[in-house]
């Protein structure tokens, strides 16, 4: 189970290596060999990862795109990291990981995607407006909630989706 899944969230207890570590390794890797701006993807759990590089510490990332999920409970007061782009796409229902976080059976300690970027938003100062365009809650400080139609699962477009996002960031 825990092998198969990054040490976070209820995770975290049983899972011994270092995952913040490896990530943060991989992109000092690209950075130096190659010389680009590194963001990072993340799906559910994958997301949860994201949020808690993007929150949890210093990090030389370039952004953040996770998907379909957020930090566990209790999510952190504030972030420390610093203030780079997130865009987080969440299906609007999502039975796996509710966009509104969790308590009952499978969504048990899920917490809220909203929450998770209110956390950022807060950390940086950032204006309690947000616009609304399209699909997208947008903060004045480079932070995006977009839902899209369906479930836990992504759609076909997200990886180009994706792409395109971190082009218009740079």
């Amino acid at each position: 189970t825990g092998r198969f899944s990054w040490s976070v969230g209820h995770h975290k207890d049983e899972i011994t290596r270092d995952d913040r570590a490896f990530l943060d390794g991989v992109r000092q890797d690209l950075q130096d060999r190659f010389d680009v701006d590194v963001y990072l993807a993340g799906f559910s759990e994958g997301a949860s990862m994201s949020y808690d590089l993007a929150c949890g510490l210093e990090h030389g990332f370039s952004g953040f795109f996770p998907m379909s999920g957020a930090f566990w409970k209790p999510a952190p007061q504030t972030c420390i990291g610093p203030a780079v782009p997130i865009r987080h796409r969440h299906g609007d229902a999502d039975l796996t990981w509710p966009i509104e976080g969790g308590e009952g059976d499978f969504s048990e300690g899920k917490g809220s995607a909203v929450d998770a970027l209110l956390i950022a938003a807060d950390s940086r100062g950032c204006s309690a407006e947000i616009q609304q365009v399209e699909s997208c809650s947008v903060w004045s400080c480079e932070l995006e909630l977009c839902t899209y139609p369906g479930g836990h699962d992504p759609p076909s477009s997200w990886a180009v989706e994706a792409v395109q996002w971190i082009r218009e960031q740079n």
